[in-house]
């Protein structure tokens, strides 16, 4: 992840090499050991609002990549809400296509 000046406010290639045991208390830890995960507090962003997620392959290598996004405990009164995400990437036909998607959910209307 990166702060809107392009410094690196966390990374991860293997979810268990860092904050093993916070990520499994949330109930999401990843199934897969190679997969990463990043446990990130208020505090950890240091007043970073805007931040970017790159998704690499091993060692540069191309593959399929996807992103999740959960705001742990928060509350209607919370200031942690994803007010926008976006999506870029190699667009080519066949296997090399870019597809996007958003999942509202709620009781409440959504935009």
């Amino acid at each position: 992840m990166l702060n809107s000046s392009g410094g690196i406010v966390a990374q991860n290639d293997d979810w268990r090499t860092q904050k093993e045991q916070p990520i499994r208390q949330t109930g999401l830890a990843p199934s897969n050991d190679r997969e990463a995960a990043v446990l990130l507090s208020t505090a950890d962003l240091q007043g970073n609002r805007q931040l970017t997620v790159q998704v690499r392959g091993v060692n540069g290598g191309a593959g399929i990549g996807t992103v999740e996004i959960y705001a742990l405990g928060a509350s209607s009164h919370s200031s942690s809400e994803l007010l926008n995400i976006s999506t870029r990437g190699r667009v080519g036909t066949g296997d090399e296509v870019l597809i996007g998607g958003v999942i509202a959910q709620g009781s409440a209307a959504q935009r």
